[in-house]
């Protein structure tokens, strides 16, 4: 699983009692973004375009709301479990965000029957 792509390790001395070495990284985002965020904007479409199917069909809408929910949920806990315990990372917002909007999409739902 390789993400980044790494400089050669450089050191200079700046005295004679301090030395400063750097290396950098580049992450690559495709694979990021196949693997953890794609879904993510999948589940949200589909919860969203629930809304297209007719409101005489209370069933199938709230159904289809509900599975984008939960399987938007269902992932955001695993990539949240796979990323560093510290800080929140752009994945993780958007994680947290999407849940916050697929639970608005839900009380869209409940508001309209």
């Amino acid at each position: 699983r390789k993400s980044f792509t790494w400089s050669a390790f450089v050191c200079e001395q700046i005295s004679t009692s301090k030395v400063v070495c750097s290396m950098e990284g580049e992450r690559s985002l495709s694979k990021t973004f196949l693997l953890q965020i794609a879904p993510g904007i999948i589940m949200s479409i589909i919860g969203f375009a629930s809304f297209v199917i007719p409101p005489a069909m209370v069933m199938p809408r709230v159904a289809t709301t509900m599975l984008a929910l939960m399987t938007f949920v269902s992932k955001g806990s695993s990539v949240m479990a796979a990323m560093p315990t510290t800080g929140l990372n752009i994945v993780e917002e958007f994680y947290l965000l999407g849940i916050v909007v697929m639970l608005l999409n839900v009380l869209g739902h409940i508001a309209c029957f």
